[in-house]
């Protein structure tokens, strides 16, 4: 034994070791732990896609539901058509091929049943190169006086265009429908198409003339055709400066549809 004695012996690192290394094993497991519960939290992200999906899928079935007629979507389409069935319905027409000629008879595109309704007078005609009229004096079954006059008119510069006759159709409209002018008061009541010819519309309108009086407009564009009805309707004592316009849209409305459609198969 050397003098002293024997050093201590040296004390192993090991177990230190072992402990840091076990614990470094613990901290990957727990960190490992983490990342795997946050993924699986991350994972309602496709479940909520799935919900907008179905959400498009409901919102497209809604949008085909209304396109064929079977979805709440048509409610209002549904509405418009019933009440389109309301309207007086428009007769049947015969009208010959284009282009059109003025008529023989220009007083024969009143129908008999409506001159009879109406206790109508024929009092005066007109024809020239382009254009034929006829005038009625009237009473109707409400106990209105009037006059109804029937044009027949044909385009001055071409007399076969249809589309000098379109042209003709909306001056005429645009005259009916303004109200502009400072001689004669007019105020326009009611305005809506009617189901004749190419095309046609109906302006019933209020007139501040000498007296009170109301007019109803027909205006039909056959071809190279246009139609015009003028109906006038005066109070009993036109003398009567308070007397007011003497009638409704409601008084003429029914006769129109037949009016037209007996003119347009008067045509030449």
């Amino acid at each position: 034994m050397p003098p002293g004695g024997y050093p201590p012996p040296k004390k192993s690192n090991l177990g230190l070791w072992i402990v840091l290394g076990g614990g470094l094993v613990i901290v990957v497991l727990i960190g490992l732990v983490v990342v795997m519960l946050v993924r699986g939290a991350g994972d309602d992200g496709p479940v909520a896609t799935g919900n907008d999906d179905a959400g498009q899928q409901t919102a497209a079935d809604d949008d085909t539901g209304s396109d064929d007629g079977d979805g709440d979507g048509d409610t209002d389409d549904d509405t418009d058509a019933d009440d389109d069935t309301d309207d007086a319905p428009v007769p049947d027409t015969e009208v010959g091929e284009p282009p059109h000629a003025l008529p023989d008879d220009a007083c024969a595109g009143l129908s008999e049943d409506t001159v009879e309704a109406l206790d109508a007078a024929e009092s005066r005609t007109q024809t020239d190169d382009n254009r034929a009229s006829c005038t009625w004096d009237v009473r109707g079954d409400v106990d209105i006086d009037g006059q109804i006059t029937l044009t027949y008119q044909l385009p001055y510069i071409d007399n076969n265009s249809e589309s000098e006759a379109a042209s003709d159709f909306d001056f005429r409209l645009d005259s009916a429908m303004d109200e502009s002018s400072d001689i004669i008061g007019y105020t326009v009541l009611e305005d809506e198409p009617l189901d004749l010819g190419d095309q046609a519309q109906v302006v019933f309108r209020e007139v501040d003339s000498v007296w009170m009086s109301n007019e109803a407009i027909l205006l039909i564009q056959q071809d190279n055709m246009l139609i015009e009805f003028s109906w006038t309707l005066d109070p009993d004592d036109i003398l009567d400066d308070d007397a007011p316009a003497p009638a409704d849209y409601e008084d003429v409305e029914d006769y129109l549809p037949d009016m037209g459609a007996a003119a347009l198969d008067n045509m030449g």
